[in-house]
């Protein structure tokens, strides 16, 4: 298997050396590694969770500031959501609490990307 693609690599003319091939990665230095990596990774979450996410809220539009604040009141009109949104919001929002209670984080955010995921319980 191997063999075959370096073969057409040599067919092509194309360089053999990794250091040849354009990674997507901007690697720390020669021989960096995952443990680098994802202890930067690790950092900047760290960061952004010790900030509150500041920096991020700070670039909402004003629509965005808006239902946010309806949210943090409770006051969200949710009578133009379709039916079948909201049921699937109400179907999903005990598995998104206990999800988000283990991951870290807001249920909305689980609940937003299982919608995503699954085009709001289309392929469920």
């Amino acid at each position: 298997m191997f063999t075959q693609r370096s073969e057409g690599w040599q067919a092509a003319g194309a360089a053999q050396s990794s250091d040849a091939v354009a990674l997507p990665l901007d690697l720390p230095s020669e021989g960096a590694g995952f443990a680098e990596q994802f202890a930067g990774v690790r950092a900047e979450v760290e960061r952004f969770i010790a900030d509150g996410g500041s920096a991020s809220a700070q670039q909402l539009s004003p629509e965005a500031w808006r239902v946010r604040q309806q949210l943090g009141a409770g006051s969200v009109d949710l009578s133009a959501v379709p039916p079948d949104r909201q049921a699937f919001v109400e179907e999903m929002l005990p598995h998104a609490q206990a999800a988000a209670a283990r991951l870290g984080v807001t249920p909305d955010l689980v609940l937003a990307h299982a919608a995503l995921e699954s085009g709001w319980g289309a392929s469920r």
